[in-house]
């Protein structure tokens, strides 16, 4: 008995598909507003004040009050003065039955001599006062800088991969009887 087996394997066929992912995205916007800064001057005229009163005063050149009151004092002291020496000869006088020396001609002697101090001085010994008005003032006001930040979103397209199997060809089997006559 002939029999014919033909057999088929089968195959399968695979498609794949990868997958994609697209991402897009833009920077994000930042926005600056700066504030100046700003200064303010204040200011009067600069004025220089120089009184050198009291260094004339020292070289003789006074208001008339302060010579008056100068004079005054020099008359004072040479008064005092005066009256001290014509003290100091009255007691010498009184001493004359002392057996002290004639007090009279030594009194007149001393009189007529009058002993003057000469020296150099520097003009003027004391400095001028300076006092300075007005000037200038300055003001700040700080600015500053405003930041606003606008982030932009990101676009995401994700497209999952994908695998189809499917069968190109079926497996097969056929039996044929083969009939033979001899």
């Amino acid at each position: 008995m002939p029999l014919q087996i033909n057999t088929q394997q089968g195959q399968i066929g695979i498609n794949t598909h990868n997958a994609n992912i697209d991402i897009n995205t833009q920077k994000g916007q930042l926005n600056l507003k700066q504030n100046p800064a700003k200064m303010n001057i204040d200011g009067e005229p600069v004025q220089v004040i120089i009184d050198q009163y009291q260094c004339f005063a020292e070289a003789g050149l006074k208001n008339n009050t302060d010579l008056s009151a100068e004079m005054v004092a020099i008359a004072k002291r040479a008064v005092l003065e005066g009256i001290q020496r014509r003290c100091e000869e009255g007691d010498r006088c009184a001493m004359i039955g002392n057996n002290m020396p004639d007090a009279i001609p030594e009194i007149a002697e001393n009189s007529m001599m009058e002993e003057k101090e000469f020296g150099a001085v520097t003009m003027p010994k004391s400095r001028p006062k300076i006092d300075v008005k007005g000037g200038i003032k300055i003001y700040w006001e700080l600015g500053g800088v405003e930041a606003e930040y606008v982030p932009y979103k990101i676009n995401v397209d994700y497209t999952p991969g994908k695998v189809d199997i499917y069968m190109e060809k079926w497996p097969e089997i056929s039996i044929n009887y083969i009939d033979e006559k001899i």
